[in-house]
């Protein structure tokens, strides 16, 4: 490759010509096959070029791969440094060395590229996790007793804020399969726990009759000019505020939306649910809130609020049963995962032996004897 000056380096990356099996491709074959086999993936390119000498140009490439299916191996950040010297006949590439390549996480079990998302007919389920933790797994096992498909992705993927993984990285999925889904249902991956199952969830979201219902919680958050309580609309309950920890929408709806939003272009570490309270106040987004909290509970400021009767919480101040637990604003999911898993009694069980263990261990005569024995011996070592 050769370039005549430093402002054409653009222009002849982007020229580069690609084959495969010794067959070239043009730009529309090139563009199919991506789409075929990264469907499901993401990948970043960054160029540095910095002038070391007069005839010398040195090429910082960094490209980040991410496996939106899995926590896979091919999840990787890879950097490159390619040096390019100036020739009678322009600028030459001299050579392209491998600086670092950084694996994000080990592959799990089944991974596959491209694959079609798990969905329960035309309905997907999804959230967003970047590393494993022990929430993750208990919104999963929740999704697996009440039967739902849960697709997770970016998993192995860095976190870049917010904006960038629960925007960019969520429409670039959605729009990946859009030809298989009709319905999309997103939660937080770390501090939510499903209720019901998935029909119950779609018989209220048809109810309601919103392209896109967003839960409601009774904080306001983040504020700033425009975002404040005086700039939302009256509401018949005390969860007046967009919370952006769960949503449900009609997925042609809420593409169209992502796309006038320019969601493939978010700047990373910006707060996603400023984005959406913008939208949803703007009043032309088809955006609606769950405000009786029919099936997104949020739990800031509104623990009261949800007991625990029966087998389903119940919210008190608004007669409903909740379909998606959101343990919000640092609040304890615990006491919710513990009731709907059916740990609490085992817990408490654990509790119970161990007390009784203690008492053993303290009021025992032979544990006492043993223990005054060991006593005697070390006052005499002494």
């Amino acid at each position: 490759m050769e370039f005549q000056d430093a402002a054409a380096l653009s222009a002849t990356l982007k020229n580069i010509r690609i084959s495969a099996g010794g067959v070239e491709l043009d730009t529309p074959s090139v563009a199919e096959l991506a789409k075929k086999w990264l469907s499901g993936h993401d990948l970043e390119l960054t160029f540095t070029v910095s002038a070391i000498a007069v005839n010398q140009v040195r090429i910082e490439t960094r490209a980040v791969w991410t496996d939106n299916i899995s926590f896979a191996r091919c999840s990787g950040r890879f950097e490159f440094l390619q040096s390019w010297n100036r020739t009678p006949n322009g600028w030459k590439l001299a050579a392209i060395e491998l600086v670092s390549a950084v694996r994000f996480a080990p592959q799990a079990p089944g991974s596959k590229l491209g694959r079609k998302p798990r969905t329960s007919g035309r309905v997907v389920v999804f959230t967003l996790a970047t590393r494993p933790d022990p929430c993750l797994d208990d919104l999963e096992e929740s999704c697996r007793r009440q039967g739902i498909p849960l697709e997770i992705i970016g998993k192995g993927a860095p976190w870049n804020g917010f904006s960038y993984c629960k925007i960019r990285l969520l429409y670039w999925y959605l729009e990946s399969h859009g030809e298989d889904i009709d319905i999309a249902l997103f939660t937080d991956g770390y501090d939510t726990i499903f209720a019901e199952g998935l029909e119950p969830i779609l018989t209220k979201f048809r109810r309601i009759g919103s392209p896109i219902l967003f839960s409601a919680e009774a904080n306001c958050y983040p504020g700033g000019p425009g975002l404040n309580e005086a700039d939302y609309p009256p509401a018949p309950t005390r969860y007046r505020f967009l919370n952006s920890g769960g949503w449900i929408a009609e997925l042609p709806v809420m593409l169209a939306l992502l796309r006038r939003a320019g969601a493939a272009r978010v700047r990373p570490n910006r707060c996603d649910q400023a984005g959406w309270t913008r939208a949803y106040l703007a009043g032309n987004s088809g955006i609606q809130l769950d405000h009786h909290c029919e099936i997104f509970q949020c739990l800031f400021l509104s623990t009261q609020d949800l007991k625990r009767k029966g087998r389903r919480p119940r919210n008190t101040a608004t007669g409903t049963l909740p379909s998606v637990i959101h343990a919000n604003g640092c609040i304890s999911l615990v006491p919710w995962s513990d009731h709907l898993l059916g740990r609490y009694f085992r817990r408490k069980l654990a509790r119970a032996a161990a007390a009784v263990f203690d008492f053993y261990k303290c009021h025992s005569p032979l544990l006492r004897l043993i223990r005054n024995l060991r006593q005697r011996a070390a006052l005499k070592a002494s």
